[in-house]
């Protein structure tokens, strides 16, 4: 919104996609900066978090979960989980598996997806159960959905900016970076 209302001569194109592809576009001179939610490191790469933020357990409204203000991960062992699916071992989807490991159960997962909306709606209809980031209880505000804190352990979801390291920033990208970083700045984000 910054972009637009400074007038600046700067295009925006959004492309979505999972953390992988934007990381091979923006190696491959396709995309100069990526947003990905993962927690994402590798050598050639400049990660800039943008926002870190819980994890929460979706539920229905009618799930006996529903009243609970919080719960630990090791009482969902017996449930259906409804996960993101993932291409590039760093994601939410790793984040919930490895958590469920050290709480001492394999969940049963019975959905992976990409889309986190869709997910949501079946989360709702009663199917079973997931994990979203905190922004999605704003996003859902309405929906016949609880979202529950993780109390043991605390998941967090961090979402980044990504540029790779021995690209030669054009001005354009440094300027977004920059507009980036104030706007997260005065919101008090970073």
């Amino acid at each position: 919104r910054r972009i637009q209302d400074d007038k600046l001569n700067i295009t925006v194109t959004v492309r979505e996609g999972e953390s992988a592809h934007i990381v091979n576009c923006i190696r491959n001179n396709e995309l100069d900066v990526g947003i990905i939610r993962t927690r994402f490191h590798a050598e050639d790469l400049v990660t800039r978090p943008l926002v870190t933020e819980p994890l929460m357990l979706a539920v229905s409204v009618h799930h006996p979960l529903a009243g609970k203000r919080d719960i630990r991960l090791s009482d969902l062992a017996q449930e259906n989980f409804l996960l993101h699916s993932s291409t590039d071992s760093n994601g939410i989807r790793e984040h919930i598996l490895e958590a469920c490991n050290v709480a001492g159960f394999k969940p049963r997962i019975i959905y992976s997806g990409n889309e986190t909306l869709p997910m949501l709606l079946m989360v709702e209809q009663g199917i079973g159960i997931s994990f979203v980031p905190q922004m999605f209880e704003r996003i859902c505000s309405g929906r016949s959905l609880r979202f529950i804190e993780l109390t043991q352990p605390v998941l967090t979801s961090q979402l980044s900016l990504v540029t790779v390291k021995t690209h030669i920033e054009s001005a354009v990208t440094t300027r977004f970076l920059g507009i980036v970083a104030e706007v997260l700045d005065s919101s008090g984000k970073m």
